[in-house]
Parts: C-alpha cells; sequence; structure tokens
C-alpha cells in the first residue's frame, strides 16, 4: 500500500524533467509484470503497510462519519437512536443523518495489529488521535507523527520507526483538497478505509449484521476487496469486516484477511466527542536531530472573485449542493502537479481546489486546463484507486450545467474516495467527497462558471 511518505517522495520526484514514455510502455510493462507474478517469491515489505493501517483507521473516522452516523431512525418525534433488529443496508442508510454532524472534533486512542505471511504474530502499533471538522488532524503512534493544519494548510510528517532512519518533512501552501491534496491531508485517508463504508452503504442491499465491540452496539458489514495485483502472494487483503457504532456512527473495529487469515486489523479503544483541544494540539515536535525536508505546493488561498484573474478562466461552481454543505476553501495554483496513477496525468496549469464542508463531511471540486499529454499518452482517472489496481467506472452522460452533454465517469469503490470527473475541450474537473452515486451526479450537473 502507498504511504503518505510514498505520496511525497513521488510528488517531489515528479516534479523532475523526464522524458515521457514511448505510447507502447505500459502494454510492456503489463506483460512483463504479468510474467515476473508468477515466480514472484514473498519478501518482506518495509513497515508501509502498518502505516497504512494507521491512515484507514481515521479515514473511517473522517471520511465515514457522515454516511454511518445515527441521529434518527426514530419513532415520531422522539430523540436519539433505537434499536433496529435484522437491520439491512437500506435501513442503515436511512439512519444516516446528524448524530455528530455539528462536532467540532473528535479524539482519541486506537491499537492496530498486522500479520504478514512470514511472521508468528501480528506486529502491534498503537497511539492516539485528534481530528478537527476543519480537516485538521493529528496522530501519533508508536512509529510515526502525522498531522494537518487546514487553516495554515501546512502538513507534517515525521517517521521513526525501529530499523529506518528517521524521516520528517513539512509541505506547506497545501491544495484545499484532492486530487491536488493527496498524501498531504486528510484526503488521503478518505482513499482508504472512509470511502469502504461509504461504498458499502452506496452499492447494494449488503448483509448487516448486529454485534456488540467493547461492549457496544455495532452494525457489522462485510465485503470483498479488490486485491493489489502488484502486491506478493499472501499481502494484498481479499476481504474486509468492519463494525460500525451504532450510536455515534463511528467505525470501532475494521478487519482485513488474505484467505480467511488475518492480514490487518485495528481497533479504536476510546473516543471523545468535544473534548478539550487547542490548535497547538495540531504542531508535530521534532527531535533537534532529525533533519527537517521542506516542499511547496504552491497552492494560495483567494476569494472567489479573485479566481479568474489567476487562472485565466471562471471557476466552475454548483448551483446545488446537499443540505448543510458550505465553501470553507478556495485555493488556486498557477501550475499544478501530476495527478492519477503513477502520476501519468500531465501537470497542468490554471489549477482550481474547492472545499464544502458540513460538519465532518466534506465535498472538493477541483479544475485544470485540458492540457494534451505528450507521447501518445491520453487523460486518465485523477483520483483512481492506484496502481495495481484496475478500476471499472461507470459511464454518465452529463445532462445539465456547464457541462451538459460531457460523457464523465463515476467511481464508487472501496479504497479510493467516491468522485465523478469529466474532460472537457477546456478543463479536467472533479467532484469528489461524501456524496451518494446520485448526489455526485446531481452536483457535477449544476456546475456553472462563476459569474
Amino acid at each position: 500500500m502507498k504511504t503518505v511518505r510514498d505520496d511525497r517522495l513521488s510528488t517531489a520526484l515528479r516534479q523532475l524533467e523526464t522524458p515521457e514514455h514511448r505510447p507502447s510502455f505500459h502494454a510492456e510493462l503489463e506483460r512483463i509484470l504479468a510474467a515476473e507474478a508468477a515466480e514472484r517469491q514473498p519478501v518482506r515489505r518495509p513497515r508501509s503497510t502498518r502505516r497504512w493501517a494507521l491512515r484507514v483507521a481515521f479515514a473511517a473516522v473522517v471520511g465515514a462519519v457522515a454516511f454511518v452516523a445515527v441521529d434518527v431512525l426514530r419513532n415520531g418525534d422522539t430523540p436519539g437512536p433505537v434499536e433496529v433488529e435484522s437491520a439491512t443496508a437500506a435501513e442503515v442508510r436511512r439512519a444516516v443523518r446528524t448524530a455528530i454532524a455539528r462536532a467540532e472534533s473528535l479524539s482519541g486512542t486506537f491499537v492496530s495489529r498486522e500479520r504478514t505471511p512470514e511472521m508468528d504474530r501480528a506486529a502491534r502499533d498503537s497511539g492516539e488521535f485528534l481530528l478537527l471538522a476543519d480537516g485538521s488532524y493529528h496522530i501519533k503512534s508508536d512509529v510515526e507523527e502525522d498531522a494537518y493544519d487546514s487553516r495554515r494548510r501546512v502538513s507534517t510528517l515525521h517517521d521513526y520507526g525501529p530499523g529506518y532512519e528517521p524521516f520528517a518533512h513539512r509541505a506547506r501552501r497545501v491544495a484545499a483538497g484532492p486530487p491536488d491534496s493527496l498524501g498531504y491531508s486528510n484526503s488521503e485517508f478518505q482513499r482508504d478505509l472512509g470511502s469502504v463504508v461509504r461504498a458499502l452503504l452506496a452499492t447494494g442491499d449488503i448483509p448487516v449484521k448486529e454485534v456488540r465491540v467493547a461492549g457496544r452496539p455495532a452494525w457489522q458489514l462485510s465485503t470483498p476487496v479488490r486485491q493489489d495485483r502488484l502486491a506478493g502472494a499472501g499481502w494484498s487483503p481479499d476481504h474486509l469486516v468492519v463494525a460500525v457504532d451504532q450510536e455515534t456512527g463511528i467505525p470501532l473495529r475494521a478487519t482485513w484477511t488474505v484467505d480467511g487469515r488475518l492480514r490487518e486489523q485495528w481497533t479504536i479503544r476510546t473516543i471523545e466527542v468535544d473534548g478539550t483541544v487547542s490548535r497547538r494540539d495540531l504542531r508535530v515536535q521534532l527531535p533537534p536531530d532529525v533533519r527537517l525536508t521542506r516542499s511547496d505546493q504552491g497552492f494560495r488561498r483567494v476569494p472567489l472573485d479573485g479566481v479568474e484573474g489567476i487562472v485565466g478562466y471562471a471557476p466552475l461552481v454548483p448551483s446545488w449542493l446537499p443540505e448543510g454543505f458550505e465553501l470553507t476553501d478556495v485555493t488556486v495554483a498557477e501550475q499544478g502537479s501530476a495527478t492519477g496513477t503513477e502520476g501519468m496525468n500531465p501537470a497542468a496549469p490554471g489549477v482550481v481546489s474547492m472545499a464544502f464542508r458540513r460538519g465532518f463531511d466534506s465535498i472538493f471540486i477541483s479544475t485544470r486546463v485540458a492540457v494534451t499529454p505528450t507521447g501518445g499518452a491520453i487523460w486518465s482517472d485523477p483520483l483512481a484507486t492506484g496502481e495495481g489496481f484496475v478500476d471499472n467506472p461507470e459511464t454518465v452522460r452529463l445532462e445539465r450545467g456547464a457541462l451538459s452533454g460531457v460523457e464523465a465517469n463515476l467511481l464508487i469503490v472501496p479504497l479510493t474516495i467516491p468522485h465523478i470527473w469529466a474532460l472537457t475541450d477546456e478543463l479536467v474537473v472533479t467532484v469528489a467527497g461524501d456524496l451518494s452515486r446520485e448526489d455526485l451526479v446531481r452536483v457535477a450537473e449544476s456546475l456553472e462558471p462563476h459569474s
């Protein structure tokens, strides 16, 4: 699994001037990988999977709150959650409302376990987390400390796990949202477990079982997950079980397995809503002997009326959003970075990144100039699941708004943020976040140039 550290390193590498691949490159690469897969022997990967478990734990809290939080499913006007016998996914969806939508912070502790094919016992990691409704977070575990301050748009990572040289990086002027903020803000978390819960509730009437976790009533949702084709045998999970707290809507436990064997499990031990927190709690205190590398992502915060004068086109803004969402951030970059799997989309100019929030729910809209890729390449999904996965998006013909008549691609699957993206003659447009299939289409069809 790709880590935050991997993302930041790849961003730096993409800034280097390198020639484009020849048109036949990817077809040849697929043939080589297929031939090598049969001979590949399992090797001990770095601790990246443990960091992945840490990220996905809080993806669940940030990304899934809106889609599984329970405030209604009530009898008449009786407040609070009620018991549901033999719940179905449809009933869970109907229960999705505003249990903690107005919360300002979530904090608590967690523990995770990882086991690989050659390990006698699972490795254990534990730590504490702080999540703010504005997208900021601070997560500290036994092996890593990671934080993002959305007001300052500064991201800091300190990796100090055993067997590795300490690594620290700080990125400033981070975009308001994905795809440009992936690896730097909690949007990266949504690529993992947060979107899993959304996808489970958005696709079909999957089985829901009532269980108890640490004495708390929970809904248990179970689903197969796509495996990473590039992972060695026994590495990539093929099944996921998530237990969601019925009262707060927070995922309490998630278990990944491979052929029925434990691959990864995390459990939230304690959680507090709206506890006493300070923005100083978002800081990462680095030891004096750790060298800090830095990067500038190039996005500056501007008023909506000032966007066109910078990027050269009127930004597309939604005329419809689900109730309660408000525009919280507008950022622009005269020159963006590459996007998509392995950064194969060109680094386009004139990037606009906007964030809309409703408590812990978020929606992100981005646009960039649709420059022509070189070397025979074509534009691909800026928010694809990633290397090793094959996405099969739904093709949707948009019928209204600035994108009327455009064929867009819609993807709601585990391991990537639910999104829809479209390529026009002028722009590449993405709409992503805590939205159902119907809402993704409706928001995309409501986009109009800002005047």
